[in-house]
């Protein structure tokens, strides 16, 4: 087998089969590349609009509502308008600062809530009745009435988690002073 060597032309065909692979260009390479980012980045796009402009509309439907119910107050009497307005931007607040411990102590955090929620719905209630009532402030005086209960009770649930709060870091002082 050492004395003879393969014809040239099965040489040829092995070389050509083994060193030649398909040769992919690097510029074929960038535009593929190129084609992925500004697909992705279209993409990318396409859900920051969807979002903002469902963001936006959500604002606007809530505002809208919060000028439809304060328009008829606002009606009756300014002075009960703006104090509708201004308990309700103190129970947003409250609200937020309250859902900070819903991830901490999420039982603590659905008692509160169901507690708000009852008052809430009373509200709802009140604020659906006062455009057939011919007792409007009187109704309006209850309205107030109810929302400085809602501000009250979340007075006493931030200042029961604040007192949940104090007592941890001083049973972990305690703790840590011990070691």
């Amino acid at each position: 087998m050492d004395n003879q060597s393969p014809p040239d032309k099965i040489w040829n065909s092995i070389e050509t089969e083994f060193f030649t692979s398909p040769v992919i260009s690097i510029k074929s390479k960038r535009r593929k590349l190129i084609f992925r980012f500004s697909a992705a980045a279209c993409l990318l796009i396409v859900f920051v609009t969807g979002w903002m402009m469902f963001h936006r509309e959500n604002v606007q439907s809530k505002q809208v509502a919060a000028s439809g119910n304060n328009s008829i107050i606002e009606e009756i009497d300014p002075g009960y308008a703006q104090q509708v307005s201004h308990f309700t931007k103190m129970i947003e607040i409250k609200q937020s600062e309250l859902k900070k411990i819903q991830a901490e102590q999420p039982r603590l955090y659905e008692e509160f809530s169901n507690d708000i929620e009852r008052l809430d719905s009373s509200y709802n209630t009140l604020k659906t009745q006062l455009p057939k009532n011919p007792n409007r402030e009187q109704l309006l005086e209850a309205m107030i009435k109810n929302l400085q209960l809602q501000t009250e009770l979340l007075n006493q649930q931030l200042l029961i988690i604040q007192k949940i709060k104090n007592a941890k870091t001083t049973n972990n002082e305690k703790s840590f002073k011990t070691m």
